[in-house]
């Protein structure tokens, strides 16, 4: 359960998904980019949590979207904020600028005081910092630890399980019924070392991080069911919660979705390229939100099948490109 009082506001997305209306199937958005972003978002949790109903929603990045105006003096975002479980940030003490560098003071204090609104309305929130000198991933862990969220620190896309510190901060085996129960997350997306899947979800049952954050694929192959349940106990015997990671914002050409015709343009709601292999696309648009969620190959759909405890939503922060 999340740590706050819930609001008692039923979310207009909830509706639209249960009358089976697309938000909107269009190129252009019906309202603004923010509202867009929401109503996706809420729609997905009202999806995810119709059939299992303590799914876990976690949006990363964005979380401007919490309250009406983006401010952290403004009333929440009603339908929004009843519609998540926890609230993701990346760079927020170090890797704002680049890796290992100290996030600049104005921008960690605007990003700080959104979180810590977050964490007083009940939402936990989870932090990714990018640095990996050894006193500056100390000083990571206790920072967040002082204000009450969840933190890892690790390299930006590293392809390995950190090593340092040698066991997750706040190790412990108590079992993790809830993200307020977290004491230390693990956040990996990039498994290439391993060569085989048993090798790397191995390697992550032999951890005791309590909390996952993973891709939901290994060399485009969805975990099983059974390997998703082998993770959720730890080395040490507690039990953990197990998230997939789930790109909302930009489609990835290393999807099972992904077509090898497919440019900028065509389809009509994919948009240019962000990073390698990352296109931006218009998220309000309902053929990208079909490959999202609503059908048994739909990508939310797979990691439900799957078992997972939860998602991490990527991408949350396009809006900001659009506007």
């Amino acid at each position: 359960m999340r740590k706050g009082v819930q609001y008692a506001l039923f979310p207009v997305a909830v509706l639209l998904f249960l009358l089976g209306c697309p938000l909107d199937p269009g190129d252009e958005p019906a309202g603004d980019y923010r509202d867009e972003m929401r109503a996706l978002v809420e729609s997905i949790s009202a999806y995810a949590k119709s059939g299992q109903p303590g799914f876990l929603i976690v949006p990363h990045n964005g979380e401007t979207l919490l309250t009406v105006d983006g401010a952290p003096t403004s009333l929440p975002n009603i339908a929004y904020v009843n519609s998540i479980d926890g609230q993701a940030r990346e760079d927020v003490f170090y890797g704002y600028v680049e890796d290992d560098a100290a996030t600049p003071p104005p921008e960690r204090d605007a990003i700080l005081a959104m979180l810590d609104w977050a964490e007083a309305q009940g939402i936990q929130v989870l932090v990714i910092d990018h640095c990996t000198t050894c006193s500056r991933v100390d000083t990571s862990y206790a920072r967040n630890a002082g204000h009450g969220y969840v933190s890892t620190a690790t390299c930006r896309g590293s392809n390995a399980i950190p090593s340092y510190p040698p066991q997750p901060y706040h190790v412990n085996a108590n079992d993790v019924q809830s993200l307020a129960d977290a004491c230390n997350l693990l956040y990996f997306l990039d498994p290439c070392q391993f060569g085989t899947c048993p090798s790397y979800v191995w390697a992550l049952r032999v951890s005791n991080f309590d909390l996952l954050v993973i891709d939901a694929c290994f060399a485009g192959q969805i975990l099983t069911p059974e390997q998703v349940e082998s993770l959720k106990t730890k080395a040490n015997g507690g039990k953990r919660l197990v998230l997939a990671y789930l790109s909302i914002g930009a489609a990835e050409d290393s999807r099972s979705y992904w077509r090898s015709s497919w440019r900028p343009g065509s389809p009509a709601w994919l948009d240019e390229q962000e990073a390698a292999g990352r296109y931006l696309v218009h998220y309000w648009h309902s053929e990208w939100q079909a490959l999202l969620f609503g059908s048994p190959n739909a990508c939310l759909d797979q990691i439900l099948a799957a078992g997972f405890d939860g998602v991490c939503l990527d991408g949350v922060d396009a809006y900001q490109h659009f506007e």
